[in-house]
């Protein structure tokens, strides 16, 4: 056996060599994770059509629970700009009210909406 450890590389990279690998190692980084954010985006995209391209006027997914999620995140940033409680609301069996807090609504979807 030859004297050499077989952790230690066989060829040795001089100082140089090695500070210019580590200021090219940044860069290939930041553009492998570019690339794929890249590819990740245009098959969400693509994944999501028609949707995706009518994102003001369309809801992702066949009718029914998407429309009630759409109307609580609705209603509970109407009802918290109008000081009322985002729980109640007298738009649904008017006139009386509607207890919410039994319903999916989602709070912190309706503050992320804002």
């Amino acid at each position: 056996m030859s004297g050499q450890s077989p952790f230690r590389p066989v060829v040795e990279q001089s100082a140089t060599e090695l500070r210019l690998d580590d200021r090219d190692a940044p860069v290939h980084s930041v553009r492998k994770h570019a690339v794929a954010f890249a590819v990740c985006l245009a098959l969400g995209f693509i994944f999501t059509l028609p949707g995706s391209l009518s994102l003001n006027s369309g809801l992702l997914g066949n009718p029914g629970d998407n429309f009630q999620h759409a109307w609580f995140l609705w209603h509970f940033a109407r009802a918290v700009l109008h000081g009322q409680n985002p729980f109640y609301t007298h738009l649904m069996f008017y006139p009386t009210r509607v207890n919410l807090s039994w319903s999916t609504t989602d709070p912190l979807a309706g503050i992320l909406a804002f």
